[in-house]
């Protein structure tokens, strides 16, 4: 008889341990059912990866702490409001899972995370963005009027205030005409050179390098044709011409200075560092800011703060003593940042503008985790949840967190949409530029 007590025991204790949840740390890096089972029929399922996602893998609790905000507060806090969705009898909306998930995320700071949940009662996702949605709070005014907008120098041009003047778009096609790299991440750049020899050079996102270095732009655009082919051939040559103007006349010793425009640029690739700021100092890198890394799934699992260097331009070029002024705006995010803090470490640099958006941290190339605990969590539109977290934590090089704040300029002056009129007035963030190149103040 004590045989069977026995065995049954050790059945109910085996039953037990079958969990259809497991309390170890998952790393939601693939679409199982383990990670994600609940999560794709439960509010409150997705909730929990959600949280615990972060938990394990951002990087900014430290900061979160001192900003006020307890990640376990939050999930006291929003594990009913969750459930009582799952309760609720009618129909979950989208603009009600949305609203929800906007009062969790709102209070974080980190500018490039994107938390998305699939409500899978309808089918569709609904995604939240701390960042965005401060920038909206706060500045949404501003942010309205640049957003999107690409700086128009053609009063400068008609007035006779340019030698030179060069641009080129990937949508400067017909509209019937598609190229699908090009559609998807539209790239434009402007070079000019003012009469007094102040090389100008402006550009939507950073994805210079596919265009400009023409091994890559063969490997990233097998498939152009003569029309891509020549957008791809304008873009490099108007970087072209903004390089070497510089290489000439600071040779000639009449460069009056350097002006990168990156507002509203949204950021991209940070091998572009090299052809733009990395192309006006020493070959050999620039070290630009500091990081840190996850280290391990425990919150505060962080690596020391590390140095961290930038790649400049590896070929033949001079170092631009001269004047440099970066332009930015409440839209000049990631790279874009990372850009407009470089005038700041500069000793002949400037930043002239608004505050940047607030998205200075890096993020990983991979889909899902890397080895510093950092990345994905789940599949953008495939898995019920997807956080995309950045990979490391950016520090300015006396190692302040800046993230949800951005950086602020050197010489603010806001933009005066009134009297820049599209292009048929002037631009007082590139006049107030000109003014310091030329005046130094």
């Amino acid at each position: 008889m004590k045989r069977y007590i026995l065995f049954f025991i050790l059945c109910a204790l085996a039953l037990a341990g079958c969990r259809q949840k497991s309390d170890e740390v998952l790393s939601y890096a693939y679409n199982d059912n383990m990670a994600f089972g609940e999560a794709n029929r439960s509010y409150a399922g997705k909730f929990e990866v959600m949280w615990r996602g972060m938990s394990a893998n951002y990087a900014l609790w430290d900061y979160e702490y001192e900003q006020g905000l307890d990640w376990d507060k939050v999930y006291d806090a929003y594990l009913p409001k969750f459930e009582a969705l799952d309760k609720q009898q009618d129909p979950v909306t989208n603009a009600q899972l949305k609203a929800l998930l906007d009062s969790v995320v709102a209070p974080l700071h980190d500018g490039h995370l994107a938390i998305q949940m699939k409500n899978h009662q309808t089918g569709t996702y609904v995604t939240s963005s701390p960042g965005y949605m401060r920038v909206q709070r706060e500045r949404g005014e501003e942010h309205a009027m640049v957003y999107g907008k690409e700086p128009i120098l053609d009063h400068y041009q008609t007035s006779g205030k340019l030698k030179a003047y060069k641009k080129c778009s990937t949508t400067d096609v017909d509209q019937t005409y598609s190229y699908a790299p090009f559609l998807a991440n539209p790239l434009s750049v402007t070079y000019a050179l003012f009469d007094d020899n102040i090389a100008y050079f402006g550009f939507n996102h950073f994805s210079l390098l596919f265009y400009v270095d023409p091994d890559i732009a063969a490997q990233k655009f097998p498939d152009a044709d003569s029309t891509a082919l020549a957008i791809i051939t304008g873009i490099r040559d108007t970087w072209n011409a903004w390089f070497d103007a510089i290489q000439e006349h600071h040779k000639a010793g009449d460069l009056g200075g350097v002006i990168i425009d990156v507002r509203s640029n949204g950021g991209g690739l940070l091998a572009d560092y090299q052809l733009v700021i990395g192309a006006l100092v020493p070959s050999g890198g620039m070290l630009e800011s500091n990081a840190r890394f996850k280290r391990g799934t425990g919150r505060l699992d962080y690596s020391p703060i590390l140095p961290q260097t930038m790649n400049t331009f590896p070929d033949e070029h001079v170092t631009v003593t001269e004047p440099i002024a970066v332009l930015g705006n409440c839209a000049t995010v990631s790279m874009g940042e990372h850009t407009a803090y470089s005038a700041k470490v500069l000793d002949n640099g400037c930043l002239i503008g608004t505050r940047t958006y607030g998205g200075f941290c890096a993020l990983s190339g991979k889909e899902t985790y890397t080895n510093n605990y950092a990345g994905f969590v789940g599949e953008q539109n495939v898995t019920s949840v997807f956080c995309y977290i950045p990979q490391e934590v950016a520090f300015t090089l006396d190692n302040k967190i800046i993230e949800g704040r951005g950086v602020t300029p050197d010489i603010e002056i806001p933009f005066d949409a009134a009297t820049w009129n599209k292009g048929a007035g002037a631009d007082n963030q590139i006049d107030r530029a000109l003014q310091f190149i030329r005046t130094g103040n």
